[in-house]
């Protein structure tokens, strides 16, 4: 495990290691291993390798050309998770709500955003989404995660996407949505902590 700059200039800030902060950021470290499944751990139900999870290939193969996958579409439809996000993106331009932290101003890169917000919603961790990104870096997707993805602005973004929503014209068979619209707010702030990791305001402690 390798473990960040800034995490090994605090170890050795007195040019010698400071041994509880070497443990404390491995730990870390293993937390985000694990949340991503970069190490699995045997025996685990929750850490457990993720390919134990997968249909072994040949049966995938079997079912693919019997086209008894039962995936609800095509077998030959190809539909790439990033593809969609961007298609979303699109409809919404709910990317430009991530603004940066202090000018306030939209991402410049919005592949850079997706991606960011891919890696959240994944687990997958910056390293992991930039290897399955084209033409971005880790470098990027963390300085997205730092300056751009935060609670403010996944909520500023879901708004951006209700509002597409009550547009379209499948709304008006809906109606307003005022009787439900105070439960769907608590399971959409619900969300939003869960994305970003923070737990929900009744949780704090004062």
């Amino acid at each position: 495990m390798r473990l960040s700059g800034g995490a090994r200039a605090s170890i050795f800030a007195d040019r010698k290691s400071d041994r509880r902060l070497y443990e404390i950021a491995t730990l870390a470290v293993l937390r985000e291993k694990l949340r991503s499944r970069d190490i699995s751990v045997e025996g685990s139900r929750t850490f457990s390798p993720f390919a134990d999870q997968l249909m072994p290939k040949a049966a995938f193969e079997e079912k693919k050309a019997a086209n008894a996958l039962n995936l609800g579409v095509p077998g030959d439809f190809d539909l790439y998770i990033t593809d969609l996000l961007a298609e979303v993106n699109g409809w919404t331009g709910f990317s430009d709500r991530f603004t940066q932290m202090r000018t306030l101003d939209a991402a410049r890169n919005r592949s850079t955003i997706l991606a960011a917000v891919l890696a959240d919603a994944t687990n997958f961790g910056a390293k992991r989404m930039a290897e399955a990104s084209a033409n971005v870096s880790e470098k990027q997707i963390g300085w997205a995660r730092q300056f751009h993805v935060r609670p403010e602005t996944y909520k500023a973004e879901q708004t951006a996407v209700t509002d597409a929503h009550s547009v379209h014209p499948h709304a008006s068979l809906w109606g307003a949505g005022v009787s439900a619209a105070e439960p769907a707010l608590v399971l959409s702030q619900r969300r939003i902590d869960f994305v970003t990791r923070q737990p929900p305001a009744q949780y704090h402690r004062p």
